[in-house]
């Protein structure tokens, strides 16, 4: 993959000073931040984190055998290493590495994929669902695509995913997640798109950006260096979004279908310019991811046919809207939650009919909310109290308040801190043909409460 690149632009490219074999470096064929998945192919990136420091594991990533290592003047300093001991690796030393495996990457695009067409997709909600959807859609039209890898989308794993795109890929997909101000400026300059997606700004990461209107800024950052945008038609921010902005635009609304037919936990069916589609994913979220994707197919120049095509074999990610079918039908989407997308799981869930049995929900902390904790939990009761569940669970310390709102409002409800003893309650209280939705943030991780019904079923 990089066989064609001299010492020159690897030392150009990430602003390094070289010190070892740097022949080497034409047989890199993977990036990785994480010393337990180094192979022999492999550039580590010693980046310093909260709680581990990635340098701390560079003598045993050379010791194993990797090619090279970013790594930090500072740390190379105080090292004082003879890499006359691995003549089969090269160390690129540079002031922040960090910075470097930015700069690294844009300087891929620059000599290698500047033939790419590239699309960033960002916004509070749907990201992931949406770069999923689009990449079906390419796919299903014959396009040679890459897409980002898993949740690679901040400033450490973007760059990453742009270093391992495929020299002779068509479209490539890069999802764009930010938590924290400025960070947006580093992943446009890393992927530099040719066509901004924003799939809505919402409240997710309110806690670490200080309001609506930050992350509505650093969300518009995505248009920087394209020339093609889509835009949620009924997004607040839509104008704010597209000032200043010199290119196409187009939005997508499921408002201005011409039919919809929700299919429940099948997805929908609509009708869209004359064209007839299914999109086999629950919730009007889904529905609104879709027709974003539909927007991408378009601009990339596929028939409706071929998106019809496409959408219909969309299938969903892991928590997201994924519907697991058994004695008890379970919605698993708890990936990620913020008071927009559990109006979303909440609004979907009430919608359903149910005849076969009872309705409940479990329902876990949001994180990242900062000042915004008490109320976006406050109001999450509120929503819950109103959701028509047979019962309600709440799991972890910030939904308390959920939990006391939902009372407050006339809604019994159960609050929990101990998995084990959630588990053994919703045991108890489910029986087959019972359909559970289960949402919450990741740090909750309520797919153990899944897990163990899928394991020990209901006994």
């Amino acid at each position: 993959m990089y066989g064609n690149w001299t010492a020159s632009d690897w030392s150009r490219g990430a602003g390094a000073t070289l010190v070892g074999n740097s022949q080497v470096l034409k047989s890199v064929k993977d990036f990785t931040n994480d010393s337990r998945k180094v192979g022999d192919r492999s550039l580590f990136i010693a980046l310093k984190g909260e709680n581990v420091d990635g340098h701390e594991f560079v003598l045993s990533s050379l010791n194993a055998g990797v090619l090279g290592a970013l790594v930090s003047q500072k740390w190379f300093q105080e090292q004082n290493l003879d890499m006359g001991k691995f003549p089969q690796s090269c160390l690129l030393v540079v002031r922040d590495p960090l910075w470097a495996l930015n700069d690294l990457a844009a300087f891929r695009i620059s000599k290698d994929l500047s033939q790419v067409k590239r699309i960033g997709i960002t916004g509070s909600n749907g990201k992931t669902t949406t770069k999923e959807i689009v990449k079906t859609l390419l796919v299903a039209g014959g396009k040679k695509v890459f897409a980002t890898e898993g949740n690679f989308n901040s400033e450490i794993g973007l760059p990453i995913m742009v270093l391992k795109t495929p020299r002779d890929t068509e479209y490539a997909i890069y999802e764009m997640g930010m938590n924290h101000g400025g960070e947006m400026d580093l992943l446009v300059r890393s992927c530099r798109p040719d066509l901004g997606v924003v799939t809505n700004v919402g409240r997710a990461h309110v806690g670490l950006l200080g309001s609506q209107d930050a992350i509505a800024f650093e969300k518009r950052k995505v248009l920087y260096t394209a020339s093609h945008a889509v835009i949620w038609a009924q997004d607040p921010y839509k104008d704010f979004l597209l000032g200043g902005f010199s290119g196409t635009v187009s939005t997508f609304t499921s408002t201005s279908l011409e039919k919809m037919t929700n299919l429940g936990l099948e997805g929908y069916a609509f009708q869209h310019r004359g064209q007839d589609f299914h999109i086999p994913l629950p919730g009007r979220h889904n529905l609104e991811n879709a027709l974003a994707a539909l927007e991408v197919g378009e601009w990339a120049g596929l028939s409706w046919t071929v998106l019809a095509q496409g959408l219909a074999q969309v299938v969903p990610s892991f928590g997201r809207s994924e519907i697991i079918h058994g004695p008890i039908t379970i919605i698993q989407d708890c990936y990620n939650a913020n008071l927009d997308s559990m109006e979303g799981l909440i609004e979907f869930f009430a919608d359903i009919p149910w005849p076969q049995g009872r309705k409940f929900l479990v329902l876990g902390s949001m994180k990242e909310l900062g000042s915004e904790t008490e109320t976006h939990h406050r109001q999450l009761g509120n929503l819950a109290a109103g959701s028509g569940a047979g019962g309600i669970w709440f799991f972890g310390d910030e939904t308390r308040i959920s939990y006391e709102a939902c009372l407050k409002a006339g809604t019994p409800a159960q609050w929990f801190i101990s998995m084990d003893e959630m588990i053994l309650d919703v045991k108890k209280v489910l029986v087959p043909g019972d359909l559970l939705a289960v949402k919450g943030s990741r740090g909750v991780e309520l797919e153990r409460l899944i897990k163990k019904i899928k394991q020990e079923g209901l006994d």
